[in-house]
């Protein structure tokens, strides 16, 4: 038999958790100060601490590959980084900066619309257009099936 147990649980609305690298800390968006903002707790105890990141409005946060930055965006929709510190004993976060200065990218969206390389130098991020918009859609999409069995055919084993 499994056990569900709450990680965070308020009257208010959590969401978009995700683990540091290193499995230590879960960063999420809370509405409990009421308007949205980025917090991190330890895990998996997680009434251990609790450490408010952003403070000018914040979702769907990131953390990047090597766990030295939290990444969110802010309350105006622009993409901000906090370098954190992931080899301490309890959670140290920096002086937020902003990297995309443009709301165009992650808007609109309830889950987090970006993503980081494994390198931090490069990112994806889904763009919004809002209604209306003269902006025209792309031409064509490409879905590619079983990539990996393709991968595996183009790739000699070692």
């Amino acid at each position: 038999m499994v056990t569900v147990e709450g990680l965070v649980e308020t009257p208010s609305d959590e969401r978009n958790s995700e683990l540091s690298p290193d499995g230590r800390f879960l960063a999420y968006q809370t509405n409990e100060s009421g308007r949205s903002e980025i917090y991190v707790r330890p895990y998996p105890q997680t009434v251990n601490g609790r450490w408010q990141v952003s403070t000018t409005g914040g979702a769907q946060p990131g953390w990047t590959h090597d766990g030295h930055e939290l990444l969110y965006l802010d309350g105006s929709g622009h993409l901000t980084m906090v370098p954190v510190d992931p080899a301490g004993t309890s959670f140290r976060a920096g002086v937020a900066s902003t990297l995309l200065s443009s709301n165009a990218y992650g808007g609109g969206f309830a889950w987090r619309s970006y993503d980081v390389s494994q390198d931090g130098r490069r990112f994806l991020m889904i763009k919004y257009v809002s209604a209306g918009s003269d902006a025209e859609p792309p031409a064509n999409f490409v879905v590619v099936e079983h990539w990996t069995e393709e991968l595996k055919r183009l790739l000699p084993p070692n």
